[in-house]
């Protein structure tokens, strides 16, 4: 749990100008967190972006857009302001790991020009397609990236480690040429076998 003194609560009136004071004054180790009230509707967050946005190279920002783009309003209308208004990259990667960006949202971030970029978003599409997928489509996509470059590599990984990839899947994983996927199908074999998937 986080120091109460510690935590800003930001609100849709919030200065930024004060947000910024307090992460000025901050050491590295000792930055506030900020807390989002879980009732902000989306046009309040993006209210939130717009009065941030001059401040985009403060040390508060990064926080501050991780904390909006996670808020249970951001998905659809939130993200899509962030990504049609603000080119920064560690927001956009902070939309693409954050587990709730929609298909769409996904797309267009898997068109950026940077590569790691358009790698999270890559593997937060490939994630939405498991979640529905039978066994056969699991093995086609091993099929598919049975190569030793990196790339098939690091699918192979992210199907060892994903909860939705049956067990025979991942078994056969664990016995993978690559050393990380062996260990990432070792290591999702372990929680299965305790309970924990």
């Amino acid at each position: 749990m986080s120091d109460p003194r510690k935590m800003i609560h930001v609100h849709v009136d919030s200065n930024p100008k004060e947000l910024d004071a307090a992460y000025a004054t901050a050491s590295e180790l000792d930055l506030p967190t900020l807390e989002l009230d879980n009732l902000l509707t989306a046009e309040q967050l993006i209210s939130l972006v717009r009065r941030n946005k001059r401040y985009k190279r403060s040390r508060h920002w990064d926080h501050l857009m991780e904390a909006i783009v996670n808020h249970p309003a951001a998905p659809g209308a939130v993200h899509d302001y962030i990504l049609s208004s603000i080119n920064d990259l560690n927001t956009w990667n902070a939309i693409a790991t954050s587990g709730n960006a929609t298909r769409n949202t996904l797309e267009v971030i898997a068109t950026s020009k940077a590569r790691g970029t358009r790698d999270h978003a890559r593997f937060a599409l490939l994630s939405l397609s498991l979640n529905d997928a039978n066994l056969a489509e699991f093995e086609r996509l091993l099929d598919r990236h049975a190569g030793s470059g990196i790339d098939d590599a690091a699918v192979r990984a992210f199907l060892a480690s994903h909860t939705k990839t049956p067990i025979a899947i991942v078994e056969k994983l664990s016995c993978d040429s690559v050393g990380f996927v062996r260990q990432a199908a070792l290591s999702r074999l372990s929680k299965s076998v305790n309970g924990n998937q």
